[in-house]
């Protein structure tokens, strides 16, 4: 997966509203059942979308589409989000912020990481929500854990549309298998079939059983054959038309290794 944060779908000519839906929908996907989930267009109050749960409290989602380390006007508007959702969602308990980045945390001497700056905004904030008698939880989705979900088969479809890039699964060979069957079926027939050596070429493409099967069947005949005991070092020399037969021993012992490491 060749994935390029700097490279996602535009969204009415924006590639930040194009992350924003991407977000949304990551959130829709990781809603708990029996929610109610609200996706919120612009101007917003703090959130990109929310869901409500059963007992009326609320998960928020915020994304800035800041790809590279946050500069302290960055921070300052991450800031104004949180505000702002504090105070328009009285029933928030869990606000992720969703950054297509990941913090660093070097820990060196008089110099304040990303880690560092985040956990102070995290006390920052949780200060804010108790004067307003909230508690939330503030929760960090950055370039690791968007890949992580992008990286989940059920989420194929996203990693496609949004960078193009395709996710092959088991499910997805199954599928073509299953098409390239069908279309094949009314042309097939097996009386008059007639194998082809591209086939074999394709089954150790594929490491089919059988392919693998004819390649164990070939190195143990040569493996056996060279340490025929019933031959002499002379013979074996002459049979394998090789003067030095220890350096070929060693050879052919690398090449049945390799095979059997590969298989």
């Amino acid at each position: 997966m060749n994935l390029d944060w700097n490279s996602i779908r535009a969204i009415n000519g924006s590639q930040a509203t194009g992350f924003e839906e991407m977000v949304a929908q990551f959130a829709r996907a990781e809603t708990p059942a029996d929610t109610r989930f609200e996706r919120i267009g612009t101007p917003d109050a703090g959130v990109e979308c929310y869901c409500v749960m059963k007992d009326g409290s609320e998960w928020g989602w915020q994304a800035k589409y800041f790809t590279s380390s946050l500069t302290n006007s960055q921070w300052g508007q991450i800031d104004d989000s949180v505000e702002t959702a504090l105070d328009k969602h009285p029933a928030l308990v869990r606000y992720y912020v969703c950054i297509p980045w990941d913090r660093s945390d070097a820990r060196i001497p008089n110099q304040k990481s990303a880690m560092q700056r985040w956990e102070e905004r995290v006390s920052k904030w949780q200060g804010w929500a108790q004067e307003r008698g909230m508690t939330v939880e503030f929760v960090w989705w950055g370039a690791s854990e968007l890949i992580e979900l992008l990286a989940q088969p059920e989420h194929a479809g996203r990693l496609f549309f949004w960078f193009n890039e395709r996710y092959f699964d088991g499910v997805w060979y199954d599928d073509r298998l299953e098409e390239t069957i069908v279309a094949a079926e009314p042309r097939y027939t097996p009386e008059i079939h007639v194998d082809l050596p591209i086939a074999r070429d394709m089954e150790l493409f594929g490491r089919t059983d059988a392919a693998v099967d004819r390649i164990k069947a070939i190195a143990r005949d040569v493996r056996r054959d060279f340490r025929n005991p019933s031959l002499s070092r002379e013979e074996r020399e002459e049979l394998h038309g090789s003067e030095n037969i220890d350096e070929f021993e060693e050879r052919m012992n690398r090449l049945t290794q390799r095979v059997s490491s590969v298989l």
